[in-house]
């Protein structure tokens, strides 16, 4: 005679940052499985007691949801350091453009292309790693990619005369930033609730802001104090190697395969043994947990999945955010490596130390304006009716303002300044050289407006998405083509601007037609895709299943419960 299956008691829990409970609200009376055999609902402790765990957690300790607290900051730390050495390499050669001009004996454009170029093939290789990542993990893909940016880098310090090899080095280094920072925000979701995930995803804002526009200050600085830009990559290497070290000893895989059957089977295998043999502890039990890749942690190859980031390329969500935000996020860029030519040649002669303190509005003004939007948004959210996606494109109406005002006061201030003019008083005329009355702290105010319009901007649409997607599968694939989209764009901005204003007699004229046109087409085609996502948000939601094959995947979800459900029946029998 049969006798029912009892569930396995539950052994050292400790250090686990959940506890399970049971209550009758929390079961779900449709299920016919045995009491004991049915999935207990768990809740947060502390602060957090009485709230429902999203997602649910598996029993195993191995789950990243089941790590001690110290164990996922640690984590989250490394990435974050990742993150700003991330920063660093996209904007370090603002400051030092002309000397590097000079150096190579090259055009500006080409030493623009050295920033420009990265940023379009990272974009691409970002969608590429989340596929990677599927198979053989992240932890893999981060040690990867930060070697390879470290790699790239040392190579650049040696490099004295061939542009073509610091364009390959430079390369090399775009690519695997572009599959680093790709995967970081999908690694803050494996190991944190959703209750939780808010606070992490505004410090890696935070941390994103501060070292991309942040870089300039210190390193023309650096730069101009110590003679050359190769110390800075120096330091830069410094840091990279003990983020290195930290994503090597202190990340471990954070993939977790808990939905699956093989995952289930696997906790409950691990819950039996743990009861009568007590696991590993100390530092031997932590390096276990260090091996590149889990149990849990790598699928097979999938086409659903492997043409679910690409799909998620020509759905209509990403496309609209990616005109609201990206035009003028990539004009915010490519001014900013306009400031060496603009400003490095004569009558202004600007020093790098000097380009690099234009940076200090736009690097302010950024971070008070994401902190008053996210603020605006919290308020929104608890007293809004409408529907929660709706918030962030209110907060994207003043970004879109400020970006506007912004690309239009910089051009057309800057072309008067640096226009020489004649003037008449009677019989006497007097000629005025080209910058006499230029103002850098007045350039770094309009440029600042620009900047952190175009980043609340950014923010804004990203946070739409999240809201708006209609599964976390799905919000995580809009949002990595989304933003594999906008840094496409903003790397041909960035080569783009020194083509649209050249060097010379005509830089002037050019800057102001430029500026105008680039705050009206930014203007009319971001408030165009914002006024559709507000209007037609649920049709646009809807074409997007159809893009993404929501259809398909949830039948194979289904078609997966089925088989499981008939496995299960069998062991009951």
């Amino acid at each position: 005679m049969a006798t029912e299956m009892q569930e396995p008691k539950r052994t050292h829990t400790k250090n686990i940052s959940v506890t399970s409970t049971m209550s009758r609200d929390s079961v779900d009376m449709t299920d016919r499985r045995p009491a004991a055999r049915r999935p207990t609902r768990k809740f947060g402790t502390g602060k957090n007691a009485g709230v429902e765990l999203d997602p649910q957690p598996s029993d195993s300790p191995q789950d990243p949801l089941n790590w001690p607290q110290w164990k996922k900051e640690l984590a989250f730390g490394s990435l974050l350091l990742g993150t700003a050495v991330v920063g660093i390499l996209k904007t370090i050669f603002v400051t030092v453009a002309s000397v590097l001009a000079t150096e190579f004996n090259v055009s500006y454009m080409a030493i623009t292309a050295l920033t420009g170029l990265p940023l379009v093939l990272g974009g691409l290789a970002g969608i590429k790693s989340v596929v990677l990542a599927q198979m053989w993990g992240k932890r893999t893909m981060y040690l990867a990619s930060s070697l390879a940016m470290l790699l790239g880098a040392v190579w650049n310090m040696h490099i004295f005369e061939s542009y073509a090899q610091f364009m390959v080095s430079r390369v090399v280094q775009g690519m695997a930033w572009g599959m680093f920072e790709s995967l970081v925000l999908l690694s803050v979701k494996d190991m944190y609730f959703a209750h939780e995930r808010t606070t992490r995803v505004t410090i890696y804002n935070f941390t994103n802001i501060i070292f991309t526009w942040g870089t300039p200050m210190i390193g023309g600085l650096i730069s101009q104090r110590l003679e050359t830009f190769r110390n800075e990559i120096e330091i830069i290497n410094i840091i990279q190697a003990i983020s290195i070290l930290l994503l090597a000893f202190a990340t471990p895989e954070t993939t977790y395969h808990r939905s699956s059957t093989h995952s289930a089977e696997l906790s409950t295998f691990e819950t039996t043994i743990t009861t009568g043999t007590p696991p590993q502890t100390g530092f031997k039990a932590y390096l276990s947990t260090l091996r590149l890749t889990t149990p849990n942690s790598t699928t097979k190859f999938s086409n659903s999945s492997a043409l679910l980031p690409l799909r998620a390329l020509a759905a209509p969500s990403t496309l609209l955010t990616f005109l609201l935000t990206a035009p003028l996020l990539a004009t915010a860029f490519g001014v900013a490596h306009l400031l060496s030519e603009l400003f490095s040649p004569q009558p202004i002669m600007a020093f790098p130390t000097a380009i690099g303190l234009m940076f200090t509005v736009p690097l302010v003004a950024s971070l008070l304006v994401y902190a008053k939007a996210c603020l605006i948004t919290y308020f929104l959210s608890r007293s809004s009716k409408s529907h929660p996606a709706s918030k962030h494109l209110v907060v994207a109406i003043p970004a879109l303002l400020l970006a506007f005002i912004g690309t239009l006061a910089f051009g057309l201030y800057t072309e008067s300044t640096l226009a020489p003019v004649t003037k008449m008083k009677g019989v006497l005329s007097a000629f005025y050289a080209q910058g006499q009355d230029l103002s850098q702290r007045v350039v770094s105010v309009v440029f600042g407006i620009l900047v952190s319009g175009a980043v609340m901007l950014s923010l804004a649409g990203t946070s739409h998405i999240r809201a708006s997607a209609h599964s976390e599968t799905e919000s995580d694939a809009l949002e990595g083509a989304h933003h594999a989209l906008q840094e496409v764009l903003i790397g041909i901005f960035v080569i783009a601007v020194p083509i649209w204003i050249p060097g010379g007699s005509y830089m002037t004229a050019r800057l102001k037609d430029a500026s105008i046109a680039l705050a009206v087409v930014g203007m009319v085609v971001g408030s165009t895709a914002g006024a559709v996502l507000w209007v037609f948000g649920e049709r646009v939601n809807n074409v997007d299943g159809r893009v993404l094959g929501r259809r398909a995947r949830e039948q194979d979800m289904a078609a997966q419960m089925g088989k499981w459900k008939s496995t299960e029946s069998f062991f009951e029998a």
